[in-house]
């Protein structure tokens, strides 16, 4: 990390006013800058004081408790300097206003941890579950994103590249050293072997990668059915509180209302939409549409079927559906058959049979395995692409012939495993993944 880089500052605690506003600084300046806004002389390593703090005139802006966390010895591995002040926004905003006084400026998205990942403290997977552990809403996410943190998925990456680094040292060997004795081309089996092994391993974690990228973004569930069926109700029955309008009147509904839940350990984004009918209202045909694209994009699907018009055959239930039959408060129970699960969301009959089925359908869509869950685009692209380098060079090893471009299959495996960490060739991938932090990270 550039010992000249700018001293920063930013809010790391939540939106003013609050009852303390944590305000961060960091820089190699950081100890100086601080010396020159509160009172009390130096600041002690990971000690906490309160301390006045003082405007350029001298004028008293408030008392705070000041922590300092000497280099190398922090999160960024800079100077860091936390300050817990009273969270009022005029407060704040005078801290603010000296800060840049005395030469520091304002953080942007991620800085902070993106300095943290310059200086070594954490790798680029590690950097992006914390953005995950702030943003979870869920158990499931909460649990993912410290798994990461922990460096699961690092620990898997660094043995694979470890693997990869010793396949391409035999090839090299085999390659420089044909007539060698003992390493001749017809002795490539160990290689081939580990090879394989490594892409059944990827082969497994790209498996299981649909399921931790939705716990890591929500399921998506689409609420589909005729109008009336029932589908506005059940969202704000779900939801417990009134997300979509609710009328008897066909076709209220025009485009699709979503709504964030938990259902068990998992955030669900639950979308109601549009009655599936034919209709020659241009407005409600869009809807209509809007609900059909919903219905393929979703995770789930449940169907509702309203029981004062019940006709289970006019439905095509496919893997992804749960099959509901809504409104039974207006029937007896002799007409509904023991094998359908049936609701009401005005009466709440049902719903909690309705979360528990959702709940298993969403663990089997999740898939945790054994190895640690890929939760990101990023992580599948990577090593898709470094699987498809090995299955070239098991190809040309099997052959025994173009050895020379086989081992440069491998190194440019190893190469996309080791951008995953952020050893090489991630600098265009900093930027996306560090803007989508908050202000104070």
């Amino acid at each position: 990390m550039a010992a000249d880089q700018d001293t920063i500052f930013a809010l790391a605690s939540g939106a003013l006013p609050s009852a303390i506003a944590l305000v961060r600084l960091s820089g190699s300046r950081a100890l100086e800058i601080c010396d020159d806004l509160v009172s009390g002389g130096p600041l002690e390593h990971s000690v906490a004081s309160l301390r006045e703090v003082r405007s350029g005139s001298g004028a008293l802006i408030d008392q705070a408790v000041v922590t300092a966390f000497h280099s190398p010895r922090s999160y960024t591995g800079e100077h860091t300097v936390e300050l817990s002040l009273h969270g009022g926004g005029y407060v704040v905003e005078q801290v603010y206003e000296r800060l840049s006084e005395l030469g520091a400026r304002l953080a942007e998205p991620g800085e902070f941890t993106r300095r943290a990942f310059e200086a070594g403290k954490m790798d680029l997977t590690q950097a992006e579950a914390v953005a995950d552990l702030i943003d979870a809403e869920s158990e499931a996410q909460h649990k993912q994103a410290l798994q990461q943190l922990g460096g699961s998925l690092s620990n898997l990456y660094q043995i694979w590249h470890e693997n990869l680094v010793r396949a391409l040292a035999s090839l090299e060997v085999y390659i420089d050293f044909p007539d060698e004795g003992d390493v001749g081309t017809e002795d490539t089996g160990p290689v081939l072997n580990r090879l394989r092994i490594l892409s059944a391993d990827f082969e497994r974690s790209l498996s299981q990668s649909a399921g931790a990228e939705r716990v890591r973004e929500g399921f998506l569930i689409a609420i589909l059915g005729p109008p009336n069926a029932g589908k506005s109700s059940l969202l704000n029955a779900l939801a417990g509180y009134d997300a979509a309008i609710v009328t008897p009147i066909p076709g209220t509904t025009r485009d699709f209302v979503e709504t964030k839940l938990r259902i068990g350990p998992y955030l669900v984004r639950l979308s109601d939409t549009a009655g599936l009918r034919e209709t020659s209202d241009e407005v409600e045909k869009i809807g209509v549409e809007r609900a059909h694209k919903r219905a393929e994009e979703a995770d789930l699907r449940i169907w509702l079927i309203p029981a004062d018009g019940y006709e289970q055959d006019s439905f095509k239930v496919i893997q992804k559906d749960i099959s509901v039959l809504s409104k039974s408060d207006l029937i007896s129970e002799r007409n509904v058959s023991r094998e359908t699960l049936s609701i009401s969301s005005k009466t709440g009959y049902g719903l909690s049979d309705l979360k528990s089925f959702i709940e298993e359908r969403l663990n089997a869509l999740a898939r945790p395995g054994i190895m640690p869950s890929l939760t990101q685009f990023r992580h599948r692209a990577a090593i898709e692409k470094a699987n498809t380098h090995i299955s070239d060079a098991i190809a040309k090893i099997e052959t025994h012939t173009l050895l020379d471009l086989a081992a440069e299959d491998v190194r440019l495996a190893a190469r996309a495993i080791a951008s995953l960490v952020g050893h090489i060739d991630v600098e265009q991938v900093l930027g996306s993944i560090f803007s989508d932090f908050c202000i104070g990270k």
